[in-house]
């Protein structure tokens, strides 16, 4: 008897067993192939249990198989609920029973345990190790990286030239140009790089987004100067939260204002007096809230006086731009601020109580192996009820320094005010969205 579960429905009956079917109707093979069941006689079969309503109902309907040969195998195994773990321990009581657990190298849960435990069998393999990279003789870290260093001044018509010289022995494979990209958008010392690219558990302290240590080492950083300029804006959503402005130049901080209160009208004529006198070209605002007044306010007058100011609204609730990698826009945001601390392209002050804030901001894992930072609402539980605003204001400004910001700038629509399927997202309260 074989026996496969996934995560969710998807991943057993549209990815996993879709393969199987395709691979048995490919190959000559007795029995029958269906949409989650390969049978060949009543003690010959193989099935794929879904936990499609809850896992609870999934452990029951594994606990009635036994055998003396047994195959159990967890695909996407990081993101398998650890009841379904314990359920699957009980089946392989027999003799010749074994556990199959395939995933990437995400932190936590049951399948990183497994390989801290002595008596299992480990395999880890790094993209090194696939046909794509051995054919190019591509063998470490400093080989990807060598390829990157050349990759990164080229615009995208000579990256898309340059690597057509590398050969791809087979097509459904990791490619060098991804594994390049990666290093490039991630950077080296990233979880995801560590985990996706190099194949080994990411050490991230205490599960937090960013340790001390960096934000300390952070604040040495010597920057040349440019002329790229950003305020962030958090806005107070309760009576003991702050609105924070924080304004950046060349990733070095330039302003800081913060105060209580959600008067929205004072705000915005902050903001206006910011915009005369330090010459920002780019503001982006926590629009989750009462923030769409501020928003609303901004655009009328940039309007009205025809000043040359982007008013960039980010809600709290959007999507990544990055659906593959993170669950929401605030996580991409943090995960940004993260890059560009490890390529030391940013300079933090400690001037408040921002340090502590941002690492102390702690992120999981969502059923899709995609980083998730914990919300607001978990973070005050956890602090005495401490809003991190300044954190936020911080995310923001840094977002509207980068080029990311010039995608979203993209998916606003500035007519409407709408966000490029916003409309179609279930609305959130404001003081549990994130």
């Amino acid at each position: 008897i074989v026996i496969t579960t996934a995560p969710s429905h998807n991943q057993v009956v549209k990815l996993l067993w879709k393969e199987i079917n395709s691979s048995f109707s490919r190959a000559d093979l007795p029995g029958r192939c269906l949409t989650s069941e390969l049978k060949i006689n009543d003690d010959h079969f193989a099935l794929g249990i879904s936990p499609k309503i809850e896992v609870a109902d999934s452990t029951k309907r594994m606990q009635g198989y036994h055998s003396e040969n047994m195959l159990i195998i967890l695909d996407e195994a990081s993101g398998i609920d650890p009841k379904i773990f314990e359920a699957v321990d009980f089946l392989t009581t027999s003799v010749n029973c074994k556990i199959l657990a395939i995933g990437n190298p995400v932190p936590g849960g049951e399948f990183e345990k497994g390989f801290k435990d002595e008596e299992i069998e480990k395999i880890t393999l790094s993209i090194f190790e696939s046909e794509n990279f051995i054919i190019n003789d591509i063998k470490t870290l400093d080989d990807l990286k060598k390829i990157a260093l050349e990759v990164k001044p080229l615009n995208r018509k000579e990256r898309k030239e340059y690597f057509k010289k590398f050969k791809v022995a087979r097509p459904y494979l990791t490619t060098v140009e991804w594994a390049v990209r990666r290093l490039l958008d991630w950077g080296e010392t990233n979880p995801l790089f560590i985990s996706r690219v190099l194949g080994r558990f990411p050490k991230v302290g205490d599960d937090t987004v960013l340790s001390l240590q960096d934000l300390e080492a952070s604040a040495m950083i010597e920057l040349t100067e440019s002329s790229s300029k950003s305020l962030g804006v958090d806005v107070a959503r309760f009576g003991s939260d702050n609105t924070v402005l924080i304004g950046y130049k060349n990733f070095k901080q330039i302003h800081k204002k913060k105060f209580n209160g959600q008067d929205t009208v004072k705000t915005s004529n902050m903001i206006k007096h910011l915009i005369i006198t330090e010459d920002y070209k780019t503001i982006v605002i926590d629009d989750t809230g009462i923030g769409g007044a501020i928003t609303d306010q901004l655009n009328d007058w940039v309007n009205e006086t025809n000043r040359i100011v982007e008013i960039i609204p980010v809600n709290f609730a959007e999507s990544a731009q990055n659906e593959d990698d993170y669950s929401g826009i605030v996580t991409e945001m943090w995960f940004n601020v993260k890059k560009l601390i490890g390529e030391k392209r940013i300079q933090l002050i400690d001037d408040g109580n921002l340090f502590s804030e941002l690492a102390g901001r702690k992120y999981d894992f969502d059923n899709k192996g995609r980083f998730k930072v914990e919300s607001k609402q978990e973070y005050k539980k956890r602090n005495g009820s401490r809003s991190p605003d300044e954190a936020d204001a911080l995310i923001l400004c840094v977002w509207g320094l980068t080029d990311h910001i010039s995608s979203w700038i993209n998916r606003f629509d500035k007519t409407s005010g709408i966000i490029e399927g916003g409309e179609n997202e279930d609305p959130c309260n404001p003081a549990e969205c994130y």
